[in-house]
């Protein structure tokens, strides 16, 4: 299921996300006891370590090095550790503005291709919503550089809620599968453009290369 895109290398001063989804007044005191209190929480201080150094919740896992920012302060922040792999099977959590990303790393044994992760992950969404209509249109994707694009697939899903865009993204790097699952309003593509910059900013390396 290989999805051709578009894909846009975006700079640093580009990545800092509209102030309307970050927390108000916040300190690097308030977001650092703000991951504390989600790795607390998850019970899953023996994988992942509290990054922040900023006005921005940041917390890394430490076996497949995937970052997860938490922009906006917001009480359904989580990592979820899945009983199958402990802490080779993670998640994180948050809402951007009216996004829910959820991000995901995972070893597996043996290592699946990215198709087969792609295909997993769309027939589970299926499952939940049958009458979900995959979009047949480029998307741009925001990249770091030097990055590869992941695949990704986009479909309108009608939610108790209403009408939603969810997007579903992946890569395979240094023997991790990394995903992400992007839900949004379907009136324009926020949920893309939120779902591929947290992956990007995810990615093993991605928060050291932003340091150079």
């Amino acid at each position: 299921m290989l999805r051709h895109l578009s894909a846009a290398v975006i700079s640093l001063s580009l990545l800092a996300l509209p102030l309307t989804v970050q927390a108000q007044d916040a300190t690097m005191e308030d977001a650092q006891a703000h991951a504390d209190a989600i790795i607390a929480e998850a019970k899953a201080g023996e994988w992942f370590v509290n990054i922040t150094t900023a006005e921005t919740p940041m917390v890394r896992h430490v076996p497949s090095g995937m970052t997860c920012e938490f922009v906006g302060f917001d009480d359904a922040d989580r990592i979820h550790l899945f009983s199958r792999g402990g802490g080779e099977d993670v998640a994180c959590v948050t809402w951007i503005g009216r996004t829910l990303v959820s991000l995901y790393a995972t070893r597996y044994t043996p290592e699946p291709t990215e198709e087969d992760v792609l295909d997993a992950a769309v027939t589970a969404l299926l499952q939940n919503w049958p009458q979900a209509k995959e979009l047949d249109r480029e998307f741009e994707i925001l990249l770091l550089e030097g990055q590869e694009p992941p695949m990704m697939v986009v479909f309108d899903v009608e939610l108790d809620e209403g009408p939603r865009r969810s997007v579903i993204l992946v890569r395979n790097v240094g023997g991790w599968s990394f995903k992400a699952r992007a839900t949004g309003p379907t009136d324009d593509d926020t949920a893309v453009e939120f779902g591929t910059m947290a992956f990007a900013l995810a990615m093993p390396g991605a928060y050291e290369s932003l340091q150079d």
